[in-house]
């Protein structure tokens, strides 16, 4: 990375990642069409009103198409979540590479990959995903393997994994806390809670 970039990242890396990194438009299979109308739905209705039939109308297919893929709701709601966390694994690596190489740069790219607008955590679905998973906790199985192996990731480029894990946990306690309806933060709070979480991990003067 040049001069130039270093320097946009260190001034302001949330504004210098949004910029740098966006998803592309991807074709969309019919699996892909069922998922996406059913994150519609739970985005525009909230997750009670997600049904294999209505999901079906507003893909514009057959109730049949959809069982075909998803056999029960449950079997949707997982496909749902499997999408959210492709989302995550999508970003991650370009987000990833556009930063300084470093110590913690697996962990600023975990911080920013959540908190980008395009990231997991910006979806609204994921607070909906997360209260019907209550009811079902195997639903979260692909997110805890996932959380799992992404928590070992860390330890590879972290001189301190404890506090890599420490910041990138702050992110998720911020999400969890909005997601149940504990707290409300502002955008900027937001912000100023990532650049925090991020401050941590760069080199403190003296160390």
């Amino acid at each position: 990375m040049d001069n130039g970039r270093r320097r946009d990242y260190i001034d302001d890396p949330l504004d210098y990642t949004v910029q740098t990194v966006q998803l592309g438009a991807m074709a969309l299979t019919t699996r892909d069409r069922i998922i996406a109308a059913a994150m519609d739905i739970v985005r525009d209705r909230g997750p009670v009103q997600l049904t294999l039939d209505e999901t079906a109308k507003v893909a514009g297919i057959s109730k049949g198409g959809v069982l075909y893929h998803f056999r029960t709701k449950e079997d949707l709601v997982r496909g749902m979540v499997e999408s959210l966390v492709a989302k995550f694994d999508d970003l991650f690596p370009r987000i990833r590479d556009a930063l300084p190489p470093g110590p913690y740069r697996g962990a600023k790219a975990t911080i920013l990959t959540l908190t980008h607008p395009e990231g997991p955590y910006s979806d609204p679905v994921a607070p909906a995903l997360l209260a019907a998973a209550v009811l079902n906790p195997e639903l979260l199985e692909t997110v805890r393997d996932r959380s799992a192996q992404c928590m070992a990731e860390l330890a590879d480029d972290s001189p301190d994994p404890v506090l890599a894990r420490l910041a990138c946990l702050s992110i998720d306690g911020m999400w969890m806390m909005e997601a149940l309806g504990l707290d409300a933060f502002t955008q900027d709070e937001r912000r100023r809670l990532t650049a925090r979480a991020l401050a941590l991990l760069e080199p403190r003067e003296g160390a």
